[in-house]
């Protein structure tokens, strides 16, 4: 999964990554929740419907 990095953190297993804010990175939904326990530091970013989702201001 994507999430956006809301808070600058130093990665627990690798000390040698940091993430800085506004960061996207790649992990997993149980990295996700281990990471989301110590603080609200990563927000998940949610895919688009592939269907087209809302359609502001489209006009054909």
């Amino acid at each position: 999964m994507k999430v956006k990095v809301l808070e600058n953190f130093r990665d627990k297993y690798d000390k040698n990554i940091k993430y800085k804010k506004d960061d996207v990175i790649e992990i997993t939904k149980k990295r996700y929740n281990e990471i989301l326990k110590v603080g609200n530091l990563v927000q998940e970013i949610k895919k688009q419907n592939e269907e087209g989702g809302e359609k502001n201001g489209e006009q054909n």
